[in-house]
């Protein structure tokens, strides 16, 4: 026998063994859901432990801490002045200003395994999980196994979802349980699809609400349609037990907890903390055709001088229409065809684009990701990360499979031309994945990957750690230091906590903390205008 014979007889085989397996579909959602836990996991542990870096994920901790320790929220501190944090709320409550959805996994993380990093991967086993059975509605069984195969290697690994606190694999999560009991749903009505769709709106709502609301517009859409086929949607009788009352029941207790939890954290029912935050420190609003408001009174300086230099970002972004939509287009693409695709998969889709759109759905699907990027690029985000696009990962995915599977039946010269094609174009995504993937932990420079890396506050709380009693660090800043938020965050509960940080501010309000904190060792660190050099611990002396 020849060895292309050989090789095209080993590739049948597993095409077959994998179709049979691929038949056994709750084993295979299991095992999909449990690799990518485990794989992300052992990574992780592998690199070690990363410590919080960037704002977003001390916001995300402190959700976290909150959570574990049985709270929607924690009270205002008396001494918050000295406290105040970028992306974090100190009035009328000390608390993200998140959605809670990405906290509360964390915190699912503290308190089953005792750190919020298991949380993360927690979370993208449960992505994968439901991509997978998203796909079992949407492609035949092998390709689903396969798309959940590929959403571990792109996203369960190597991943800043997987070893980072930012989030995104919670809301890939609701978008996939969204997208894949609509398909369901409209093939052949069940309570559980309905009750799948209301659960993944309320994950959505929870964690990304902005592009909650943008792909709740074709899901409407495709519903309607379907609700005004006579011949497609069944009787009102079973519509109304299967669809209404479980839909409007979801969609009661999601309004519920969401009013609940605003009511918690800002007083009131109807405003969320993220437009508090808002409108509490920021001056350039968060949509390109909204006006500038008056400068916010801050506590700190340093809070001032950290959140302009986070609105800089915003007051770059276009403000005409059609700028608006290149700009989008632009970071869209960096970070979607290099973060979702990734290139070796993208040829394959390019290629196979004139078929995908003569299929349905596939418009459907190319419509809903089009919508998300112009209603994100309306936003003055600054930088397009690719978790504002979490809620469509699944199509993402799809888009892939669906290219692969039109690649799959071409026929050539050999039989099996299209299935020899499709396994070396996977095999070089996996080869990809292991020799280059690495890299896609880096997504804003070398020190996000770092799980190694370890700041000079984290060495300063162990070097104190070895002291006996509790501590209050005080920290002062070089005159040219212009970025100082990342020294100072604390845990939920800042009285009981070991180790207080605080900024040091004028002469009376530094004395009003002292007191407060008198039954503790007092310190000061002093910060370079670097932000990485440091001088300290040493015991607190006011400024001569």
């Amino acid at each position: 026998m020849k060895n292309s014979q050989i090789f095209t007889k080993v590739i049948n085989s597993a095409w077959i063994c994998l179709d049979g397996f691929s038949k056994k579909r709750a084993l295979a959602i299991t095992l999909v859901g449990l690799l990518a836990f485990f794989a992300s996991m052992m990574i992780g542990l592998h690199q070690g432990t990363p410590e919080p870096y960037v704002e977003d994920e001390v916001s995300f901790l402190l959700a976290s801490d909150t959570f574990a320790h049985g709270r929607l929220t924690n009270p205002m501190h008396p001494m918050s002045n000295h406290f105040e944090m970028m992306f974090i709320l100190q009035k009328p409550t000390y608390m993200s200003r998140f959605p809670p959805a990405q906290g509360a996994i964390l915190a699912v993380g503290r308190v089953l395994f005792g750190h919020p990093i298991f949380g993360v991967w927690i979370s993208v086993g449960l992505m994968c999980a439901a991509i997978c059975w998203m796909l079992y509605g949407w492609v035949p069984p092998k390709w689903a196994v396969i798309g959940g195969v590929i959403s571990i290697l792109q996203f369960g690994l190597f991943s800043y979802w997987s070893q980072r606190y930012f989030g995104g694999a919670v809301a890939a999560f609701g978008g996939a349980l969204v997208f894949g009991a609509l398909r369901r749903m409209i093939g052949s009505l069940r309570i559980w699809d309905t009750l799948f769709l209301g659960l993944g709106f309320f994950i959505l709502a929870n964690s990304r609400p902005y592009e909650c609301a943008v792909i709740s517009i074709p899901v409407a859409g495709a519903l309607l349609e379907w609700l005004l086929d006579k011949k497609r949607r069944p009787a009102l009788r079973k519509l109304t037990a299967y669809f209404f009352l479980p839909l409007a029941l979801v969609s009661f207790l999601t309004a519920l907890e969401i009013g609940a939890y605003n009511k918690a954290v800002t007083g009131n029912a109807f405003q969320m903390p993220y437009i508090l935050y808002e409108k509490t420190y920021m001056s350039v609003p968060i949509f390109t055709w909204q006006s500038s408001k008056p400068e916010p009174n801050y506590g700190y300086d340093g809070t001032e001088v950290a959140n302009k230099f986070f609105q800089k970002t915003r007051l770059s972004s276009e403000t005409h229409p059609i700028g608006i939509l290149l700009n989008g287009l632009r970071q869209f693409s960096y970070f979607y065809f290099g973060f979702y695709f990734i290139y070796v998969l993208l040829l394959p889709f390019l290629l196979i684009l004139p078929g995908i759109l003569r299929d349905r759905w596939m418009r459907f699907v190319l419509l809903t990701v089009s919508l998300l990027i112009v209603f994100v690029s309306l936003g003055r985000m600054g930088l397009y990360m690719p978790h504002y696009f979490a809620p469509i990962t699944c199509l993402a995915v799809l888009l892939i499979l669906q290219s692969l599977r039109y690649l799959y039946i071409l026929k050539f010269r050999i039989r099996l031309f299209g299935k020899i094609l499709v396994f070396v174009i996977l095999s070089g995504f996996l080869i990809y994945t292991f020799n280059y993937l690495p890299l896609r932990l880096y997504p804003y420079g070398p020190w996000l990957n770092s799980a190694r890396y370890v700041s000079g506050r984290t060495i300063v709380e162990k070097t104190l750690k070895k002291i006996d009693g509790r501590h209050l660090i005080i920290v002062r800043y070089d005159p040219k230091y212009y970025f100082s938020q990342r020294w100072v965050y604390n845990e939920a509960d800042i009285d009981n906590a070991p180790i207080v940080w605080a900024h040091e501010l004028d002469e009376a309000q530094n004395r009003d903390l002292i007191e407060h904190f008198k039954d503790r060792h007092i310190w000061l660190v002093t910060v370079h205008n670097d932000g990485i050099t440091y001088s300290g611990p040493v015991p607190y002396k006011p400024r001569s």
